[in-house]
């Protein structure tokens, strides 16, 4: 008994948490309902990629061509893009078939928990995934949609065979589409 007692007392000296501590999360990382693209310094916060491309073949806008405001670039701007062009292109068609509805619209249930919050990411946090696309996994060398709009038909999309982002000239094209969220 006491031979117990000091291999789980050496244990507990020996590791690196306290009680109430946060996890810190790695890039690469299963968690949330996807794998961990990037983190922030602390390592609590960051952003996860769903484990697959929801759709492949899918238009960014819902049948009529109309600017929705999401022109913000940076890291954490997807979901406030995602809202915004939900709330200017579902006044169109409530059961549209286009790129943020998508991502809305997914959801993945891991160990009995649901995850709903997924958006379609700005040009900033695609830009990042590419660069973690051999860690995340599962993607075609093909064009992936942003939620970073340029101006009235025209959206920032990101070729994942090269890396390379420009502005895609029409809302109607047919490009791929992968969820993130937040954490």
């Amino acid at each position: 008994m006491k031979l117990i007692l000091l291999i789980v007392l050496t244990i507990l000296s020996s590791a690196t948490f306290s009680v109430g501590q946060t996890p810190k999360h790695v890039v690469g990382e299963k968690f949330g309902g996807g794998i961990v693209f990037y983190v922030t310094e602390n390592g609590q916060h960051g952003l996860i990629a769903a484990k697959a491309d929801q759709k492949a073949g899918v238009p960014w806008y819902n049948g009529l061509t109309r600017q929705s405001g999401a022109t913000d670039e940076g890291i954490g701007a997807g979901a406030k893009n995602t809202a915004l062009i939900l709330s200017k292109l579902l006044a169109d068609d409530t059961s549209g078939f286009f790129a943020a509805k998508i991502c809305e619209d997914y959801s993945v249930k891991e160990n009995g928990i649901e995850y709903s919050d997924w958006h379609l990411p700005s040009k900033a946090e695609l830009n990042l995934l590419y660069q973690q696309k051999k860690l995340v996994g599962g993607f075609v060398n093909e064009n992936y949609w942003t939620s970073t709009e340029y101006k009235t038909n025209s959206v920032w999309i990101q070729y994942f065979g090269s890396g390379h982002q420009r502005i895609s000239n029409s809302e109607a094209y047919a490009n791929n589409v992968r969820a993130i969220r937040s954490f």
